[in-house]
């Protein structure tokens, strides 16, 4: 019966994603394979820079994030996926950092708070890499990381 259940909010997350024009991360679902439409590019990234901005971050300290980085070679191919989650410890100019939850050290993304999506409440994302089921996330953050030709090809 948990299983049906399951299964059933996995086929309610993809209907509404399916729906949804913002850049949460599909890949994380077990059953989506759509990739992801947007590419954020450098300049539209909105730093918390002002006070205001610095005291809304404060609210993301402590959640767990989800994020998914893809990687695409100069032709637009995918060639790499990282999916990596954890409990975030602080957002600063520089970007967001969080702890790994498979104990590999502090990753970090770019300062975008606009990038942190409200995880579904009560979803599991099952990581493809690994088959880990990731729980009780706070917030996913997807991006596309188009390489210059020189380095897609090391």
């Amino acid at each position: 019966m948990e299983q049906i259940i399951v299964f059933i909010t996995l086929m309610l997350v993809i209907v509404l994603f399916s729906e949804c024009t913002s850049n949460v991360n599909q890949d994380l679902h077990e059953d989506i394979n759509k990739e992801p439409t947007e590419t954020v590019e450098s300049q539209d990234i909105s730093q918390p820079e002002g006070q205001e901005e610095m005291e809304k971050s404060k609210a993301y300290i402590g959640k767990h994030l989800l994020a998914g980085l893809t990687y695409r070679n100069s032709d637009g191919e995918v060639v790499k996926r990282i999916q990596v989650h954890g409990k975030i410890t602080r957002i600063t100019k520089d970007g967001i950092f969080f702890n790994r939850a498979d104990d590999k050290g502090e990753f970090s993304l770019p300062p975008d708070l606009d990038s942190l999506e409200p995880a579904i409440q009560g979803a599991e994302y099952k990581l493809k890499s690994t088959g880990e089921v990731v729980r009780d996330v706070d917030y996913i953050s997807n991006w596309i990381i188009d390489m210059p030709s020189d380095e897609a090809d090391e």
